[in-house]
């Protein structure tokens, strides 16, 4: 059979619109298949003429069965789900569903704006809760490496902030067009008129909108699943992932029934999920993520020669976007010691930010490289320590690889610094 597909994503506030692109595809002879996960939509040829009408839906509480048996005497077959939307099918030429505006724009209110802005808030007060937490573990400073440093610890966090600002602009510009959506519907109810259609353009590029929101929920899927690969989601994650699947499974009395079986389907997947986190990290090789990430020049490194000499490692951290790594060196009479934290961050903007801040911390009078080197710099004793010793502030750059090394005063020299850059660029 002959199909056509189409992108179907008109935000809660376009209903007219996905209205007149079901009419005009009607129009065409086409009628409407399935509806895929509220983004797609199939079309194949009509057998008799068909229209299209869409009404508002409350997902935790239906009509009153004798609402669904005037529709079914009106001639008014539902025939798919979009989000807090009804779509419903009738011969050509069918009475539409609603013609009183003004009791359209009170079912809106009553069906979806309630449930929003319901919505709205929780989903408000736990970002301030995230956002005050971070505040307080930060002691109300954050730098751009505790920035990048948090994307090196975990993909997930990595894509969820290089996302942010474009989720949030996308978030402005949904509130600004429903702001104006609610201002339109209250005047064509007060003066009895009917809602007006958005124009193609308008309604396109909001289409386009949400389209980039669900893509964005899928790389943030894809960047879960590789955290659970290498093991960096917890068990409290995988028992919130279980709790929250059960919850799901919550049935309230007056659900609309299709809404019922994604929920079910939502409760599956999270339970899966929280499955995963527990068996997946203990079946799967090491460095199997590896190829993903961003090479660590200096992972297997030491700066200081000795066998007597000590190097303690920890655990790198690595991401999509960022890889770091940190480790300390030392002399076993004390005489010499070194921490180093090797950064390779495939963002331009990030790196520089990096770089920047820790330029910053060496002072103004050190803004200056080190004499034959393009990206050295170095503060001497620039650190004290409650002890009363001193060390060397050290910062290396070689491309978006950046090194901060502090040591004890007068350890490096030009040597050291050439084996440095040597492996720096040869890591890269």
């Amino acid at each position: 059979m002959k199909r056509r597909f189409s992108l179907f994503t008109y935000p809660v506030m376009d209903m007219k619109a996905a209205e007149a692109e079901l009419n005009r595809r009607a129009a065409a002879g086409w009628k409407l298949e399935k509806l895929w996960l509220g983004t797609l939509a199939s079309f194949v040829p009509a057998e008799e003429p068909v229209c299209y009408c869409l009404d508002w839906l409350d997902p935790l509480k239906t009509d009153q069965p004798g609402y669904a048996s005037l529709l079914a005497e009106a001639g008014w077959t539902r025939r798919a789900l979009a989000g807090y939307q009804v779509i419903y099918e009738a011969p050509a030429g069918s009475t539409p569903i609603q013609t009183d505006s003004e009791l359209e724009y009170q079912r809106f209110r009553k069906k979806v704006l309630r449930r929003m802005l319901l919505g709205g808030g929780i989903l408000t007060a736990l970002l301030l809760l995230i956002f005050a937490l971070v505040l307080a573990v930060y002691g109300g400073r954050i730098s751009w490496a505790d920035v990048v440093g948090s994307m090196a610890s975990s993909s997930l966090s990595a894509v969820l902030q290089l996302m942010l600002p474009l989720l949030l602009v996308i978030g402005v510009l949904w509130l600004g067009r429903m702001a104006l959506r609610l201002r339109q519907w209250t005047r064509c109810a007060r003066e009895g008129e009917p809602f007006p259609v958005p124009g193609r353009v308008s309604a396109g590029a909001a289409k386009l909108g949400t389209l980039l929101v669900w893509l964005c929920l899928a790389l943030l899927l894809a960047a879960l699943c590789l955290d659970i690969l290498d093991g960096k989601v917890n068990l409290g994650w995988a028992v919130g992932m279980a709790v929250g699947g059960f919850l799901c499974l919550r049935i309230y009395p007056g659900m609309d029934a299709e809404l019922r079986r994604r929920q079910q389907w939502a409760a599956g997947g999270a339970v899966v999920l929280a499955a995963m986190v527990l068996l997946v990290p203990r079946l799967t090789p090491d460095g199997l993520t590896a190829p993903l990430y961003p090479d660590r020049p200096l992972a297997e490194a030491r700066l200081l020669e000795g066998e007597d000499n000590w190097c303690v490692r920890h655990p790198d951290e690595a991401s999509l976007l960022v890889s770091c790594s940190r480790w300390e060196e030392g002399a076993e009479d004390g005489s010499a010691w070194l921490e180093g934290r090797c950064w390779n961050i495939r963002s331009d903007f990030l790196a520089d930010r990096v770089a920047a801040e820790y330029l910053e911390e060496l002072g103004p009078e050190n803004q200056a490289p080190l004499p034959g080197y393009d990206q050295v710099w170095t503060a001497p004793e620039a650190l004290r320590y409650a002890n009363g010793n001193t060390a060397d502030l050290w910062l290396l750059r070689q491309g978006n690889v950046i090194v901060r090394l502090e040591t004890t005063p007068e350890l490096l020299e030009e040597q050291d610094l050439d084996d440095i850059l040597t492996q720096l660029e040869g890591g890269a």
